[in-house]
């Protein structure tokens, strides 16, 4: 009990406290634009998204077209699996330099730590680089084997047999 006293006798307590009730009141009047942000943020987000996916759409079609350039979408996998790789192993390279020493000062330890975000940021970038890759070279090689098939069978697709509307002339009947 005595304890608890002086927690509530102590300045530290009573100033959490204060920035409690200061966030607490703050936030509530700043919900509003909180979410408003939040929405035009979204909203632009939600229009990169279609227009990447629009880009890849063109990008498979590209290759449905020209098969022969699916092997450079998977070498261009394999090399960014690659440069992936290598960047990974440069940041923990520099992290491990970043573990202390008794000779190394706590500062140099704290700019290799932030030196090896570099890295593997370019580590990650090239992670989502390849993915990109693979799902478009996999989805033009599906799609062409799809339009392959139908050919063999001989089956054609809805789309492509154009409609043809016969009208009866009011002619012929005179």
């Amino acid at each position: 009990m005595e304890l608890l006293l002086q927690d509530f006798a102590s300045t530290y307590w009573w100033l959490i406290l204060l920035i409690g009730l200061i966030v607490g009141i703050v936030g509530k009047f700043m919900a509003d634009g909180i979410q408003k942000l939040w929405g035009l943020v979204s909203s632009s987000q939600r229009k990169r998204n279609l227009e990447r996916e629009r880009e890849e759409e063109d990008e498979i079609e590209h290759l449905v077209n020209y098969p022969s350039e699916i092997i450079d979408y998977q070498f261009l996998a394999t090399q960014s699996d690659l440069h992936s790789t290598r960047n990974y192993i440069l940041a923990f390279m520099i992290l491990f330099l970043s573990f202390p020493r008794e000779e190394t000062p706590q500062l140099v330890q704290y700019i290799f730590m932030l030196i090896a975000a570099g890295p593997y940021y370019v580590a990650m970038r090239e992670v989502f680089r390849r993915n990109r890759y693979t799902r478009i070279s996999g989805e033009a090689r599906r799609r062409l084997r799809e339009k392959e098939t139908t050919k063999a069978t001989g089956n054609v697709a809805e789309e492509s047999v154009p409609e043809v509307v016969v009208e009866e002339s009011s002619n012929a009947t005179k």
